[in-house]
C-alpha cells in the first residue's frame, strides 16, 4: 500500500509535469534539404527551420521563435504532420497516470532510468520536438523518486516481508513471557568470552599500550582523512608532477 501510495503521488507529479512533451516525430522521408514544402524553409541556404509552438488551451500557437532543423527529430508537431511524419510517443511517457506508472516502475528497476530522465530534462512543451537538457531541474523530480521510491520504501517492504516471515515461522504465537526466556536463551548461546591477555611486562607490553593508546587511534583516523583528501584533489587534466605526488603520498 505504502508503495502504491509513492507511486501515486509521482505518477500524478509526473503527468502534471511531462503529459504530451515525450513525443517527436518520426517516419518522415527524405532528409532536411528536401523538406522544401515547409513554411519556413529558407530556399537560399536550402535550409529547414520549424517553429516553437505554445499549448494554449486545445490548441497549438505560433511564438515567432524559430529552430534549425537537422533531423526529423527537431520537427514540431505541425511541421511533423505537414511532411507526413508521426508525432509518436517512446515506450515510456507520462501522458496518463497508468503511462506514469510504467515509467516510474522503469525507472525503480534502476535499469534504463537514466534515458527516462533525460527524456524530462528535455522536453520543450507540448507539440515541441525535446531540446537537450532544456529543463535541467526537471532531474529532481526522478532523483527523489529514486531516493524515495526505488531505495527507501522498497527497503521498508523487503523489512516487512521479513518481518512477517519471521513471525510466521512460529514466534508470532509464543507469549511475551515466553520471547523474553527465548531472547535470553540465544544471547546466552552467542555470548562468547573476550577476556584479553595482555603481554608481559617489556618491549612487547609498551608497544601494546602504544598501539591501544588514544593519541595512535587519533593519529589513524588522521591519516584516513588525509587520504581522502588527496583522492578528492585528483582531476582530469592534471600536472604529471602533481600526478607523481598524490601516487607518492597515496
Amino acid at each position: 500500500v505504502l508503495n502504491m501510495v509513492f507511486y501515486l503521488i509521482f505518477a500524478t507529479l509526473g503527468v502534471g509535469m511531462f503529459k504530451g512533451q515525450f513525443r517527436s516525430c518520426v517516419g518522415v522521408p527524405g532528409q532536411p534539404s528536401d523538406w522544401t514544402e515547409l513554411p519556413h524553409y529558407d530556399d537560399s541556404t536550402n535550409t529547414p527551420y520549424t517553429e516553437v509552438l505554445d499549448y494554449q488551451g486545445v490548441q497549438l500557437v505560433s511564438t515567432g521563435k524559430l529552430r534549425l532543423v537537422e533531423s526529423e527529430s527537431d520537427l514540431n508537431q505541425l511541421d511533423c504532420t505537414t511532411l507526413g511524419g508521426s508525432w509518436s510517443n517512446p515506450p515510456y511517457n507520462f501522458d496518463n497516470v497508468f503511462q506514469a506508472f510504467k515509467a516510474l516502475f522503469i525507472v525503480s528497476t534502476l535499469e534504463g532510468w537514466i534515458d527516462v530522465m533525460h527524456a524530462g530534462m528535455d522536453c520543450a512543451g507540448e507539440g515541441n520536438a525535446p531540446i537537450r537538457d532544456n529543463q535541467f531541474n526537471n532531474f529532481l523530480f526522478f532523483w527523489m523518486f529514486v531516493i524515495l521510491g526505488a531505495y527507501f520504501v522498497t527497503n521498508i517492504f523487503v523489512g516487512v516481508m521479513v518481518n512477517f516471515f519471521s513471525e510466521s515461522s512460529g514466534s508470532g504465537l509464543l507469549t511475551q513471557a515466553q520471547k523474553q526466556w527465548q531472547m535470553k536463551q540465544i544471547m546466552c548461546l552467542s555470548v562468547k568470552s573476550r577476556v584479553t591477555v595482555l603481554p608481559e611486562p617489556g618491549l612487547r607490553r609498551k608497544l601494546y599500550d602504544f598501539a591501544v593508546s588514544a593519541p595512535m587511534e587519533y593519529f589513524i583516523q588522521l591519516c584516513i582523512v588525509l587520504n581522502t583528501l588527496v583522492m578528492i584533489a585528483e582531476h582530469y587534466p592534471e600536472d604529471p608532477d602533481l600526478t607523481e605526488t598524490f601516487h607518492t603520498l597515496n
